[in-house]
């Protein structure tokens, strides 16, 4: 599956382990894993990194880094706790994000403050005097570290104040004994995620193999985010010669329809916008199922009761509505399937209006 999601009632530091060393992240109050992301005008492979703690020492540059910080701020380690101060240092720094926005650090970690207390969180503090200019959220499991979040003032660019909090969360796991930190995730292709790589040797999560490897290009064996935009392509070729209107749409919530009870929901990551391109409410669609193997051709609407998802802020590269659908889209009707485009047209062409 390209999408998964688990959402835990307990979680112990051994079983969030386990759930680390499988290619799951945390995302609120839920564990996922997924094979694509939607971002900067194209879709990608998600890449999960861990960096093997036994042996670690800071690469020369990180290590700068790590000593000009710790000449400058003292800092803190202690529990998940939230107030104002964090909230306005988030808002300030939220223009770094990439995609849908939390709007607040308590909706991101709602669950945690009802009670539940699912993960084991902490929290880095860092001070200048006594003014806090930046910090970080990682999960403690038994062996593993998984950073979460960090975010710091703006004024302190120059000090790589989100690299020195990482590098803190490294140390603090390295004399807990821990055996792996996880930093999230990279692309398959140069993205703004790279300076992760920076920390040192990463191991790459292999979705084949469904184990780890050292070695990038391994993983990189199977691409989906490269298949799914080469049959796409391969329609609107066809699309072309046959003259039917159509746009490539992004569509980021993709892994929506992969939560239960969302069924019904488009679970594509990309499709092609077919005829009436300005209607609101209702549109079709051709996307190709990879888990299916099987190209389908849709009647979508907007859905009405998920219309807050619609709501939610999101950064400047979504603002473009040619290229990004945001809001949630549901099937209405199957209009055709196919295993290859031009059998799709084929069977299609009374539904696409086309003349032979």
């Amino acid at each position: 599956m390209l999408v998964q999601y688990h959402t835990p009632q307990f979680l112990s530091p051994t079983k969030l382990d386990r759930f680390l060393a499988g290619g799951w992240f945390r995302n609120c109050h839920l564990l996922f894993r997924s094979k694509l992301l939607c971002i900067e005008r194209e879709i990608f492979c998600i890449v999960n990194i861990r960096l093997p703690l036994k042996e670690y020492t800071y690469p020369k540059r990180m290590r700068k880094i790590y000593n000009r910080g710790n000449a400058k701020f003292r800092y803190e380690i202690g529990n998940l706790s939230l107030d104002a101060e964090k909230e306005r240092l988030f808002e300030e720094h939220k223009h770094r994000f990439k995609g849908f926005l939390f709007d607040s650090l308590e909706q991101f970690f709602s669950e945690d403050l009802m009670g539940q207390q699912i993960f084991d969180t902490k929290e880095i503090r860092i001070y200048d005097g006594d003014k806090l200019v930046a910090y970080s959220f990682f999960d403690e499991g038994k062996f593993s570290l998984a950073s979460l979040l960090g975010v710091f003032d703006a004024d302190y660019s120059k000090y790589s104040l989100g690299t020195y909090s990482m590098l803190l969360e490294i140390e603090y796991a390295i004399d807990k004994a821990k055996k792996f930190y996880y930093p999230g995730y990279v692309l398959d292709k140069p993205s703004v995620f790279d300076y992760k790589l920076k920390l040192g040797k990463m191991d790459y999560y292999d979705w084949r193999m469904a184990r780890w490897e050292n070695d990038f290009a391994i993983t990189m064996k199977e691409n989906p985010a490269n298949f799914i935009q080469q049959k796409l392509d391969e329609m609107a070729d066809l699309l072309k010669v046959a003259k039917v209107p159509y746009r490539q749409m992004l569509y980021p919530i993709f892994s929506l329809g992969y939560l239960s009870g969302f069924e019904d929901f488009v679970k594509s990551p990309a499709f092609l916008l077919i005829g009436n391109m300005d209607n609101p409410q209702f549109s079709t669609i051709i996307e190709y199922n990879m888990e299916e193997g099987i190209y389908t051709f849709s009647k979508v609407e907007a859905h009405k009761e998920m219309g807050e998802l619609a709501e939610m802020r999101v950064t400047e590269d979504f603002s473009d509505s040619k290229l990004y659908e945001i809001k949630p889209l549901s099937y209405l009707k199957t209009l055709g399937r196919a295993e290859n485009p031009q059998e799709l047209i084929s069977k299609s062409m009374s539904k696409l209006n086309l003349k032979n």
